[in-house]
């Protein structure tokens, strides 16, 4: 449980700070085309890492405690 509520404070931040950082970009303010697709770019790769690390770290251990859950039953 304590995992899982530790990676969405970290998947919120992580895409608190993606907002800040690209809103320039989506207002349309004084950054040039060039730099808008490596601005997207590094603002969904987080994300996408997020996914993966919660697909291959979160789940498992998640799995294990509920284990460790049920045989202390």
């Amino acid at each position: 449980m304590k995992s899982s509520w530790i990676f969405s404070v970290l998947a919120l931040t992580v895409a608190a700070i993606d907002l800040l950082w690209i809103l320039p970009v989506l207002n349309g303010s004084d950054v040039v085309w060039s730099d808008m697709w490596w601005r997207l770019v590094l603002a969904v790769a987080p994300i996408v890492l997020l996914v993966l690390l919660y697909g291959s770290v979160i789940k498992p251990v998640n799995a294990v405690v509920n284990g460790m859950d049920l045989l202390r039953g």
